[in-house]
């Protein structure tokens, strides 16, 4: 009687362990999956150095180069709260020049066969004044009351990721896709118009690395498609965080 009662105690701790590993796997699975856009946000925020250390940062200077078509081509950003950007781009000695004085775009392109500045269009201007969100649309969602939501989890390029959609108030549409072991952003694609055309752009980002108290990708891996289709790798050599920058740099010159 004790053998058969023994055999049955361990019959039912073994079903009750088996049941029990069962309800934990599926209470984890429902807890990856019950995130909401909000949480995982909030979570990606702390995997790149936490609000309070991005907010610290009121300009920054990048300096690095971009690939394309196998060429290296110099580059110089710079950001500035509030509203400000600025990137130089150097090819075949000529300066190509990207801004946003906080209230509009303007370029000067000497490739496009004049070294005139000139006002961005509505499109293009938008691309600009986005750029100018220190640290990114995702980390800036509530300060710009931009929707998002949470798609779900899927597995890109053999990552399992969370997928969150973002509008914002223009009505661009961007997905992130941020790993669910790391909550860093490994893509992002969204779509823009461009000269009547409209164009896909799939970033990839990678080698995430530590500059003062944040994280910040040092790779880009960007493919435009649509009417055209390219590649481009844009590769950060250096960042500094709080550079002096002078307000003016961001004022479109006199013809």
């Amino acid at each position: 009687m004790f053998l058969y009662t023994y055999k049955l105690f361990r019959h039912n701790m073994k079903s009750k362990t088996i049941l029990f590993g069962v309800i934990l796997t599926v209470l984890f699975s429902f807890n990856v999956f019950s995130q909401s856009a909000d949480e995982i946000i909030s979570k990606y925020t702390d995997a790149i150095g936490g609000k309070a250390n991005w907010d610290a940062v009121k300009s920054m200077k990048v300096t690095g180069y971009m690939n394309i078509m196998n060429m290296d081509i110099p580059y110089t950003q710079y950001v500035k709260r509030q509203g400000l950007w600025l990137v130089e781009v150097q090819v075949q000695g000529m300066k190509i020049i990207q801004a946003y004085d906080g209230a509009s775009g303007w370029m000067i392109n000497p490739m496009m066969g004049s070294k005139k500045p000139e006002k961005t269009d509505e499109e293009t201007t938008k691309t600009y004044k986005a750029n100018t969100l220190i640290g990114g649309k995702l980390l800036n969602v509530k300060e710009m009351e931009y929707a998002v939501e949470l798609v779900g989890t899927e597995q890109v390029d053999g990552k399992e990721v969370f997928n969150i959609k973002l509008t914002d108030k223009d009505g661009k549409v961007s997905n992130y896709y941020i790993e669910t072991s790391t909550f860093l952003i490994y893509k992002s694609t969204s779509s823009f118009i461009r000269s009547g055309s409209e164009f896909t752009s799939e970033t990839v980002f990678s080698n995430y690395t530590k500059v003062n108290d944040i994280l910040i990708p040092f790779i880009q891996d960007q493919r435009l498609g649509g009417a055209q289709t390219s590649n481009q790798m844009i590769t950060v050599d250096k960042i500094e965080i709080n550079a002096k920058i002078d307000d003016k740099i961001f004022v479109m010159p006199a013809e």
